[in-house]
């Protein structure tokens, strides 16, 4: 049975094959395991286990019919809640402003971080709306959409849905969401991929043709990430689109390049993908944590300048008895996250697209 990227996900892992007299014995075993890594899920997140239901559901069938080694799938399954978990924890809540910014950019994101380093949600979602009003001038400026709008329930929300008619190519959704809040739409998304994807720049999805309001026809799906200020752009669209949406995403990338909102790590289900864009002997991974620091460093070192540190937060007491200890908080997640990931990387390749 064809289970395309999961599939293959599971044949990088160099399972084993079983005998065909011990399937009936190993699937049931790995059912079980299954329903009670799916329990411990639901116990924590009941969207999370939900969705992973999906992936769980054809890693059975892959078994099933493939006949892969009990014990690497088990351990791959549970190596894969802990990694979603950990991703969740180091990842999602990190916001870093990079340290090419004005400060009166990086001074609004640095204050939606807590005492422990953690986001601030409704601080978020204000420096969101704000950038996402912005984005929408800067579409109709340079003429790429006609007829933008943003639906009222988006507004009162952190992520914004910008819904357009291309002048040539149908209907086209474009998400602009906080690392914390991606969103995919349902019907763009792969049964294989997890729809709670973490640190994703932005998200589009769209259709075209004659029959463009057919949701049969909403065949193409882009998710951009960006590393340093290098942009990695994940298609699933047909070769006649690529123009278009990277004309798009182009846009809006060149729009915020230098903006707090770009500079996101990205999350597991990415890193095999950026692989690719590195060395064999330089390890994207480490590519990621070295950023991160650096960015920590850049960001404690100016916050020891008494001006830059009125400059960041005015409005804050916090000024004077100001140690760094966010930053540390943050450095310490980052760091220990990046030693998991190190420790198992073939576990990720359950993510991989």
């Amino acid at each position: 049975m064809e289970l395309s990227g999961l599939n293959k996900a599971l044949h990088s892992l160099y399972c084993k094959k079983i005998s065909v007299e011990k399937e009936a014995s190993t699937r049931q075993e790995i059912v079980f395991n299954v329903n009670v890594i799916l329990g411990k899920m639901k116990e924590c997140d009941q969207e999370k286990a939900v969705m992973f239901k999906v992936v769980t559901e054809k890693v059975l069938q892959g078994i099933s019919s493939q006949h892969y080694e009990v014990y690497v799938v088990l351990k791959s399954l549970e190596k894969m809640v802990e990694v979603v978990d950990a991703v969740e924890e180091g990842f999602s809540r990190l916001e870093l402003a990079n340290q090419s910014l004005p400060y009166d950019w990086a001074g609004p994101w640095y204050n939606c971080l807590d005492n422990e380093g953690f986001l601030v949600l409704p601080a978020v979602h204000q420096r969101m709306r704000g950038l996402g009003y912005e984005a929408i001038t800067e579409l109709h400026s340079h003429h790429f959409l006609e007829n933008v709008r943003v639906a009222e329930e988006d507004l009162n929300s952190s992520k914004f849905r910008f819904q357009f008619n291309s002048k040539f190519h149908g209907n086209i959704v474009v998400y602009i969401i906080p690392a914390i809040e991606i969103e995919v739409r349902p019907r763009c998304l792969r049964t294989d991929v997890p729809v709670n994807l973490q640190n994703i720049l932005l998200t589009a999805s769209g259709s075209w043709g004659s029959k463009a309001d057919d949701p049969r026809r909403s065949l193409w799906h882009v998710s951009l990430l960006m590393i340093k200020n290098e942009v990695f752009a994940h298609m699933d669209c047909p070769g006649g689109f690529r123009r278009l949406v990277r004309g798009v995403l182009h846009l809006l990338c060149e729009k915020y390049v230098h903006y707090p909102v770009t500079h996101k790590l990205v999350d597991a289900l990415f890193l095999w993908n950026l692989c690719a864009h590195a060395s064999e002997e330089d390890w994207v991974l480490d590519k990621l944590a070295a950023r991160v620091l650096e960015i920590l460093e850049n960001l404690r070192r100016a916050l020891r300048n008494h001006r830059v540190r009125n400059y960041f937060m005015p409005q804050y007491n916090m000024l004077a008895d100001f140690d760094g200890l966010k930053l540390d908080k943050a450095a310490e997640r980052v760091q220990s996250l990046m030693q998991k990931l190190k420790e198992n990387p073939y576990s990720l390749q359950l993510f991989a697209t």
